[in-house]
């Protein structure tokens, strides 16, 4: 049997959160629940055991599964929490700065233009924000313009629309949690600094996580699995992390090293300045014994969809261990839940990791409860 055949003994996960302000702790309680939910339906057999504290930005808890008694799993949480926190304290002045800045970042880059090409679902679904703006901008002016028509004075209806475009901003940032405005700005403000490396402290933070993974590597036996798993934005990150520490760890070590990304968006490696992101990209794509798959879903909108991250980024023939599938969601979900959750796009972003409605379809916990590798696992 091969490597990526025979039975393990020991996988230890690591988790790389997207742009979510509730941290670990949510994480574990979600994992916790799926693995629940999972078990009553007749599936995966799990229990996840209590989270507990590590290191200053890493928790950890110990998992068990029926269904591979000799396995041991260790399930590792990367905090950022304190990272993302920082762009839900901006002000909504400089939220509408950067706005303005990446919206022409997005069009001069022609990322729109090649996003609708490869992308066209996450390219709508990322021009909302900057769309809700202009309508809101809109709205101002043609207030103002009626006060003008009125009054005839044009300062008076110039301060009465910058008034009003700041009342809609702050009334919109009150209730976000129905427009999701400045959550999703913060977001796009997130991501791009995660391919263009402009965040000075999440760099800082990945070299801990990346010094992290690389200790976990370089004391891992040949029955062991390092599994990276990144979601949402944090697949972005996910993807950084596994193609550094492939970089520094030996030749050979490569083959314990798998890499999960779930409902990522690597089509922003279209940006200007992605240069580093796309070269982690081809790097994994050099190395045939580390296995990327790429898990995505047709209907969630807040992904790249099907985007093939090796062939469109970076060209190359050979994809080395990489390869996309999708999540299949109207299998794993029962009809009328899927109905109900089709047009819930947070919601529906979230399966990912959550437990499955039926035996098919992607199921995230069968992966972790998996008694093989990543590379052998079916999806």
């Amino acid at each position: 049997m091969t490597t990526a055949q025979s039975g393990l003994k020991r996988r230890h996960v690591f988790y790389v959160t997207g742009y979510d302000p509730r941290g670990p702790e949510f994480y574990h309680a979600l994992l916790k629940r799926e693995a629940r939910v999972a078990k009553s339906r007749g599936l995966e057999n799990i229990h996840v055991g209590s989270l507990r504290q590590t290191w200053a930005h890493g928790f950890v808890c110990e998992c068990s599964a029926t269904e591979a008694p000799q396995l041991d799993i260790s399930y590792e949480f990367f905090a950022i929490t304190d990272i993302i926190a920082k762009y839900f304290r901006a002000s909504i002045i400089w939220a509408l700065m950067q706005s303005f800045r990446l919206f022409f970042v997005m069009l001069a880059s022609g990322f729109l233009f090649r996003n609708f090409r490869r992308a066209p679902k996450f390219a709508i679904f990322s021009l909302y924000p900057f769309v809700l703006i202009f309508l809101l901008i809109l709205l101002a002016l043609v207030l103002a313009g009626v006060l003008y028509a009125f009054s005839g004075g044009g300062l008076l209806a110039m301060v009465v629309g910058i008034a009003l475009f700041s009342v809609f901003c702050f009334w919109i940032r009150r209730n976000d949690h129905r427009f999701y405005l400045f959550y999703l700005l913060g977001d796009f403000f997130f991501s791009h600094a995660v391919v263009t490396g402009e965040n000075i402290d999440l760099k800082r933070r990945m070299q801990e996580f990346i010094r992290r993974v690389e200790g976990a590597v370089n004391s891992a036996d040949e029955n062991t699995e390092i599994l990276i798993v990144g979601h949402s934005s944090g697949a972005l990150l996910a993807v950084q992390l596994a193609a550094e520490v492939s970089r520094r760890v030996e030749k050979t070590s490569t083959a314990k090293i798998s890499l999960l990304t779930l409902g990522g968006q690597s089509s922003l490696g279209f940006f200007w300045n992605t240069e580093s992101f796309v070269a982690d990209v081809a790097q994994l794509a050099t190395i045939q014994s580390l296995a990327w798959r790429d898990i995505f879903a047709p209907q969630d909108v807040i992904c790249s969809g099907r985007f093939d991250a090796v062939a469109q980024l970076t060209q190359a023939e050979n994809k080395g261990g990489y390869s996309l599938h999708s999540a299949r969601f109207k299998e794993s979900l029962t009809p009328i839940n899927y109905d109900r959750m089709r047009f819930d796009f947070f919601k529906l972003h979230m399966q990912y990791l959550r437990a499955r409605e039926t035996d098919r379809g992607f199921g995230f916990l069968s992966i972790i409860t998996s008694p093989v590798r990543l590379a052998a696992t079916p999806i």
